[in-house]
Formats: C-alpha cells, sequence, structure tokens
C-alpha cells in the first residue's frame, strides 16, 4: 500500500499526500472487505460490521479510529503525516517479522503531547511514534518464532500491537 511514499512523499505537498492516502486505504480495505465505508463512519465501525472471522484487528487502532472524511479533510497536514508515519512503521514491523520471523521486533511507542507543534485532534494524540530498537532473537533457538505451519500452512503469531 506504501510503497509509493517511499520514492515520493517528499515532493508531494500535504494535499496530495492526504488524496494519494485516501485512495490507497480504500483500495487496501476494497480489496480485502469487498467494499468501502461511507465517509462519516469510523474505519473501525466498518470493518467490525463487515469483518471477515480472519481480520485480525486491534481494539483501538490509531488508523482505524478515523473516517474516510477526517483524513480526507479535516484533520491538519501534519497529524496526516503523523498517521501516514505510523501505518508505515507498522508496515515495517509487519516486514521485519516476515523477513526473519525468528528475530524480535523491538520498538518504543512515543506519544505526542498536547502541546506539540502541531493541532492534534484527540484522535491524533493517540498516534504514536515508532522507534525501533537493537535486533534480537526472539528466543535461545529457533523454535521462537513467529510464523508456524499449521495444516500445511504458514501461520503467523503476533502481538496485537504489530496489528495496523
Amino acid at each position: 500500500m506504501l510503497k509509493y511514499w517511499k520514492t515520493h512523499a517528499s515532493v508531494l505537498t500535504v494535499r496530495k499526500q492526504r488524496e494519494k492516502f485516501v485512495n490507497l486505504l480504500r483500495t487496501q480495505i476494497q480489496e480485502i472487505i469487498g467494499g468501502y465505508p461511507a465517509g462519516d463512519i469510523t474505519l473501525s465501525e466498518y470493518l467490525a460490521k463487515k469483518r471477515k472471522n480472519a481480520l485480525p484487528m486491534r481494539e483501538e487502532s490509531p488508523l482505524l479510529q478515523y473516517t474516510f472524511d477526517e483524513i480526507r479533510e479535516d484533520i491538519e497536514g501534519c497529524e496526516l503525516i503523523r498517521l501516514v508515519e505510523w501505518v508505515k512503521s507498522i508496515r515495517e514491523v509487519l516486514q521485519r517479522v516476515y523477513n526473519d520471523s525468528t528475530q524480535k521486533v523491538v520498538f518504543t511507542l512515543e506519544y505526542p503531547s498536547k502541546f506539540s507543534y502541531c493541532p492534534l485532534s484527540d484522535k491524533g494524540l493517540k498516534v504514536p511514534k515508532l522507534t525501533f530498537g537493537a535486533v534480537q532473537a526472539l528466543g535461545p533457538d529457533d523454535n521462537y518464532r513467529y510464523d508456524h505451519n499449521l495444516y500445511g500452512q504458514t501461520v503467523y503469531w503476533l502481538p496485537i500491537d504489530f496489528l495496523p
């Protein structure tokens, strides 16, 4: 979803980043669920209604607390950038698990203060910045891993904090 930002985010205006992010998000939700919500319902409410049993979600997702209308029009540009950075960081967490499921993904969360340079909404105050720590083994041997073979398929057991 966010490959686009790796090469283009620094040259796009906030308005263009907002437009691209909303379109990519809508496309991803449509591909997974088969539709997308109206602009005035939060993404988590919509996904809860349409949820497939195999779709893991965290209870209070920084991303899913927003409506499309809020992302498209209401939140400040700096809050949008913070949200996009969080989504990119969560994607990196999942990519690290996929790349080597025996390595512990270590990160800290830093939440903004109400006195931030950016006029964040209450929802924006719930969007943390992830800072990655040193790589370390998940356990004493390779039996400690995030991925497991179950009936011929690979499944991942992940902490809830790894989910978008």
